[in-house]
């Protein structure tokens, strides 16, 4: 059942569905910029006390005397000999009070530079040698000083705000978030990134919703196809989108956070769940975690293909070759397997059918940025085909989609894998317009999905060397409960103790949440409730908004004066 959130989903300053083209913006003339002191520490110690000492003063004073200042008279007479001449004939004008000689700007910086005391990468005194700022680090600060122009004040009068100020500059971003005890790697973000000016193009994306079209069971491969059905992998042969949108998945892309790997929406947090998986993709989400000891060298991996596929050593050694890597092109498998049938060997016939799976799950849950191979360590899944569904399918693919999504939030980041059809399936479901969301979809149909109580496990999930950290009580709301403040995620343990991650999971029922975690159940279903202090506690720990207030194009303007007034009100106060 649909039901419409208080619809902060659109009054986002920045939409949801936005592109990178509706964030271009005309500049800003750089003479309508006020002139502001600069936030560099070495430019501007006076701003910063506890990086900076007073600089000394860089020419000596002029006295009536001469002879009283050493420096003064071998500065004369090696460089001007007539100034001392000037100085005994011509006494000071007005009072004994010293003059300043004008100082050279060079050797002042020098010295100013020579007189701060150690920083560390926080900002604050150390023993450690003084770390030179970074490129990121400099440009932040020269967006600072165009958007917070209220930070030209005295640092003696405040010098602890100004001091909490000054370390914002090295740590973070403007705009969020405030608490970094969540967010740690918040600066390496594409968010923070577009913040500050710089845009990426949209991700390029990899599917092979139409290669699976390539390989297809009919009638006249019956036995592989029996096989299939019974590993629980054949949904994927159908439900695979052949198109996927670049401009939507960069967007949520935009807006995925690895430490608690959910979606940071301008309402909340959001994310891709298992019973998302299980509803949408029809495959298998309990039994053992796909596992993997070390990652699989080439040789192995040819002498998997020879016991696995039946090819040859030179065959198989000529394929990995080719890919410069463990794996095999997904054109080679159909090829060399596509064309046999019932009337084949039972050999032949095990060989193709390994093989199409490998391709299905290639192809599917486990896409990788290579866009045309999978690797051959998947293989070793299929050995024993009566062995195939007793595998967590679903839990493994979230997994892999978790990590593929964190990897392309970095800036540098170009390209996104995994099963995408499952990304643009969850959020047609989960936003259904642009304007609401949709918190419970699957609601009215739990005849034919029924909920799984697996869905309440708080732990890790594995794909192979893959582990990544699954947190329902991020998400309350999307299981039909009131949002409360989370506890602080968990960082995921190392994936060579693969062996007590199995069996965590094996023992599932004993992680899932209790009642008493849970909380309360909302009054209507999919009103999408919080408790008062969510969203204070979220402001401080989440970046919100995307885009600053100077890049943000009309696109917004258009999306709230759509919405009905009392949506565009409520949203207003969140």
């Amino acid at each position: 059942m649909r039901g419409s959130i208080y619809t902060p989903s659109i009054s986002l300053h920045t939409p949801l569905l936005s592109t990178p083209q509706n964030r271009l913006f005309t500049p800003i003339p750089l003479h309508n910029i006020p002139i502001l002191p600069s936030l560099h520490p070495i430019r501007e110690p006076s701003l910063h006390p506890r990086l900076c000492s007073p600089p000394k003063p860089i020419l000596p004073f002029v006295t009536q005397n001469p002879s009283e200042n050493p420096k003064i008279r071998r500065f004369n007479q090696d460089k001007n000999p007539a100034s001392i001449l000037r100085t005994q004939t011509h006494p000071p004008l007005c009072s004994p009070k010293p003059i300043q000689q004008p100082p050279n700007p060079e050797i002042q910086r020098r010295t100013k530079i020579s007189n701060m005391p150690p920083r560390t990468r926080g900002g604050g005194i150390s023993s450690a040698p003084r770390r030179r700022p970074t490129g990121s680090e400099r440009r932040r600060r020269v967006q600072l000083r165009e958007v917070e122009p209220s930070l030209d004040r005295d640092p003696v009068e405040h010098p602890q705000h100004d001091r909490d100020e000054t370390e914002e500059v090295f740590e973070g971003v403007p705009g969020g978030p405030i608490d970094r005890s969540i967010l740690r790697s918040f600066h390496n973000h594409v968010a923070a990134k577009i913040w500050l000016g710089e845009d990426r193009a949209p991700l390029k994306l990899v599917n092979h919703g139409a290669k699976l079209q390539l390989w297809e069971l009919d009638a006249e491969r019956s036995r592989i196809s029996e096989t299939v059905h019974r590993s629980g992998l054949a949904p994927l042969t159908s439900c695979s989108h052949r198109v996927v949108s670049r401009p939507m998945l960069s967007a949520f892309c935009e807006r995925w956070q690895l430490e608690t790997t959910t979606f940071h929406l301008l309402f909340g947090e959001m994310t891709i769940t298992l019973d998302d998986v299980a509803s949408i993709l029809n495959i298998p989400i309990t039994g053992s975690m796909i596992s993997f000891s070390q990652p699989l060298q080439v040789d192995d991996a040819n002498a998997l293909l020879v016991e696995l596929l039946g090819t040859t050593d030179v065959e198989a050694s000529r394929e990995t070759e080719q890919c410069r890597s463990p794996s095999v092109r997904l054109l080679w498998l159909r090829d060399h397997f596509s064309t046999i049938t019932d009337v084949s060997s039972d050999d032949d016939i095990e060989f193709a059918t390994q093989a199409f799976l490998l391709h299905l799950v290639g192809c599917t849950l486990f896409a990788d940025k290579s866009a045309t191979s999978v690797a051959v360590v998947y293989l070793e899944l299929f050995r024993d085909l009566s062995m195939v569904g007793s595998y967590a399918w679903g839990a493994a693919c979230l997994a892999y989609l978790y990590r593929q999504l964190s990897t392309a939030t970095r800036f540098e980041v170009r390209q996104l894998g995994g099963y995408l059809t499952l990304l643009q399936a969850w959020i047609y479901e989960h936003f259904p317009e642009i304007s609401d969301v949709c918190w419970e979809p699957y609601v009215d149909h739990r005849a034919e999905h029924p909920f799984p109580d697996i869905a309440w496990y708080s732990g890790c999930i594995k794909c192979g060397l893959v582990v990544e950290p699954y947190h329902p009580e991020r998400v309350l709301r999307q299981f039909g409960y009131i949002q409360t403040i989370p506890l602080r995620p968990f960082t995921p343990p190392r994936p060579d103790r693969s062996i007590l991650l199995d069996q965590y999971w094996e023992r599932w029922t004993d992680h899932v949440l209790t009642d008493q975690s849970r909380g309360q159940r909302c009054q209507y279903s999919g009103s999408g409730e919080s408790v008062a202090e969510y969203m204070a506690w979220y402001d401080r720990i989440s970046h919100r908004i995307v885009q600053p207030p100077q890049l943000r194009s009309g696109f917004t303007t258009y999306a709230r004066s759509s919405l009905p007034s009392h949506a565009a009100s409520t949203s207003d106060t969140q």
